[in-house]
């Protein structure tokens, strides 16, 4: 089944019977990340509702359901949600964040500019990195997560508008030299982490003048939930 066909699905059920069943559906990478929930205000004097820690949590998603989605049912006219992610996906707490607003009412949008966004690849690459430096290092690290090759780079090059197997050559090829060389790997771990923080900056950079957008769009709405990574908590200091 498609993600568009699960999707479709959802659309059909409560929001108990969502919950549920994103609560029990089976997940390429387990769902124990950690997620914390902080109520505080914005400099406006908007409430702010920010779930944050790491992505496919079931903490997540519980305070979404039991916290988040009681206080906005009650005035959902006084509401924005703003959720990283695609509900298209298989991540459950974006899927139920994005579900919820649709079920209530509430404008739900991504103010999230993600590390493998390409907007941020090529900023990246015009501030000088070497462009297959940076599809290694993020290669790299979508690897960690997801160790199959042939899917990371099938999903990325679509992303990039490139060739998957460029991408996969990128990797054989990064293998052969450390394989010939293995001093080279220490050299190469310091570039990939330099080109890591700083694909992280720019992304950040790129999600607050979203954020801001976003937020602009809606100046009615006096209550704000974000669910978001913990490495993107920082743009929030701004609103």
């Amino acid at each position: 089944m498609t993600y568009n066909e699960k999707l479709a699905q959802y659309r059909e059920m409560s929001l108990d019977a969502l919950y549920k069943a994103l609560s029990t559906t089976s997940t390429k990478i387990p769902m124990d990340g950690e997620a914390r929930l902080n109520v505080s205000q914005t400099k406006s004097g908007k409430s702010l509702y920010v779930i944050s820690g790491c992505h496919y949590s079931s903490e997540a998603l519980r305070l979404m359901h039991e916290v988040i989605r009681p206080c906005a049912q009650g005035n959902p006219t006084q509401w924005l949600f703003l959720v990283e992610g695609s509900p298209k996906g298989d991540v459950p707490e974006v899927i139920y964040g994005y579900l919820m607003g649709e079920k209530l009412g509430i404008p739900t949008e991504n103010p999230i500019k993600d590390p493998y966004n390409k907007e941020v690849v090529e900023r990246a690459i015009k501030s000088g990195m070497k462009r297959e430096d940076v599809y290694t290092a993020l290669l790299i690290g979508m690897l960690k997560v997801i160790p199959d090759i042939d899917r990371v780079a099938d999903g990325l090059s679509k992303m990039w508008d490139v060739s998957s197997n460029y991408l996969c050559d990128l990797i054989a090829h990064l293998s052969l030299e450390v394989e010939s060389n293995p001093e080279s790997m220490s050299k190469k771990k310091e570039t990939f982490r330099m080109i890591g923080n700083e694909i992280d900056r720019i992304s950040n950079e790129l999600s607050s003048q979203e954020l801001d957008r976003v937020i602009a769009k809606y100046p009615d709405r006096n209550n704000i939930f974000v669910y978001l990574g913990r490495n993107h908590r920082e743009i929030l200091d701004r609103i």
